[in-house]
């Protein structure tokens, strides 16, 4: 009980040395089938701590989880073994290894609905969602994840330091943004971070507020940014959850950067990244280093924004999205340089930076993210114009602009919008 206590306060270390303490004592009794459901649900519980203080990949956590999966399968207990493959899931997904973690994703999706129970179906639709999610299929993502909230039922979890409801609606939030709905992302985030607030659990305010502060760097928004980030700091920082303080402080340090401050920002977050990495962690890096080639260019350091977007394509997991947006700051580099200190103009760097937006613009059609597409077809647009090939240019740009049907206040729409107004 003292440890139940302990880890809904979000006293995380002092909560896994109460259940470690309890898991010794446990070892010294017989075996019997209560005393393996008494481990059983200890493992899980010691799984969900360890993920959030010691992180997802941390061989303890991975241990606990598989322990907890072969006991729920000796005693048959299919809520159990969805919860267990849950928490295997995630070390794969974040080394960026997509297609153990699928594998997995469809054994505990297939788990909870021969289960039938809301409360594992919620856990089996989630993570195939968010696996679905990062592999670029977002009209399944988007399906799955909505499956999932359909079966959300706030009572059922109030004993989990993590709350499904909230991490559901945030990958919707972010599906949303991919698919060109802005204002449903930002819909869909706020209900998350309301949800967050009104439970009160660290670890979901601490993960939600990162996921906030994400999505309004993808918006392009980093006053905003700034804001949600610094408070996933400062509840990360104070229950100890590794992860997601990392992502955050890299986060944080993009918005300060797009605010003047790029040199300050891009120091803190190649800090905060070099953790990210050191722990084994490449899911979303490509957006990570993306995000820090930013904040170089911001502090008016081309090279090391160059050579972060390389560090970028060398360490990105399949993830076609983070991809696409490498292409097109490789492009915006190439741009960058097009102009000598002689003032001579590159043609040669100019046609690389229409082939590194091309590439981005194909990637991004080819999986439907279109928030990423038009911000890929206005930068080769505005190129193919500066060019004198306005017709093209326009014959790229309209169709994407004329199909989006919310978020007319981005920056992806304004510039596309400024773009065909000055063409006409």
């Amino acid at each position: 009980m003292a440890a139940r206590r302990t880890r809904l306060q979000g006293a995380f270390n002092e909560a896994a040395d109460l259940y470690r303490d309890a898991l010794t004592v446990l070892k010294r009794m017989p075996e019997s089938h209560e005393r393996d459901q008494l481990e059983l649900g200890l493992q899980l519980t010691i799984g969900a701590v360890l993920m959030a203080t010691r992180g997802f990949a941390d061989t303890r956590t991975i241990d606990a989880y598989q322990r907890a999966m072969s006991l729920g399968e000796r005693l048959g207990d299919p809520t159990q073994v969805v919860f267990a493959l849950t928490g295997l899931v995630t070390p794969a997904l974040l080394r960026g290894e997509l297609d153990a973690a699928q594998a997995i994703a469809d054994k505990a999706l297939a788990a909870a609905r021969s289960h039938g129970k809301s409360r594992t179906q919620i856990w089996g639709h989630h993570i195939a969602g968010v696996v679905l999610y990062h592999r670029g299929e977002f009209a399944s993502a988007w399906d799955c994840l909505n499956q999932g909230h359909a079966e959300y039922r706030e009572e059922e979890h109030t004993k989990n330091p993590q709350d499904p409801g909230i991490q559901l609606l945030e990958y919707m939030a972010l599906t949303a943004w991919q698919i060109g709905l802005a204002d449903t992302a930002r819909k869909r985030m706020q209900e998350a971070v309301n949800l967050s607030e009104r439970l009160q659990k660290p670890f979901g305010i601490g993960r939600c507020s990162f996921y906030a502060g994400y999505l309004q760097a993808l918006l392009r928004d980093p006053v905003s940014a700034q804001q949600f980030s610094e408070r996933a700091i400062k509840w990360c920082s104070e229950y100890s959850i590794p992860l997601y303080l990392d992502a955050s402080r890299i986060v944080y340090g993009w918005a300060i950067a797009q605010q003047g401050r790029g040199a300050e920002g891009a120091a803190g977050a190649r800090a905060a990244l070099e953790s990210f990495k050191a722990a084994g962690n490449r899911l979303g890096i490509g957006a990570f280093l993306g995000f820090l080639a930013e904040m170089y260019l911001s502090a008016d350091l081309p090279e090391e924004a160059s050579a972060t977007v390389e560090e970028g394509f060398s360490l990105v997991p399949p993830e076609p999205f983070d991809i696409s947006y490498l292409w097109w700051l490789r492009g915006r580099l190439f741009l960058e340089n097009a102009v000598s200190e002689e003032r001579r103009l590159d043609k040669s760097r100019l046609e690389d930076a229409e082939k590194s937006f091309r590439t981005a613009l194909s990637l991004a059609t080819n999986v439907g993210a279109k928030s990423y597409q038009l911000r890929s077809a206005t930068s080769l647009g505005r190129l193919l114009a500066a060019r004198g090939k306005a017709i093209d240019a326009r014959a790229i740009v309209a169709p994407l602009l004329e199909s989006m049907t919310e978020g007319f206040d981005t920056r992806e729409f304004v510039d596309a919008k400024r773009l065909m107004e000055e063409l006409s």
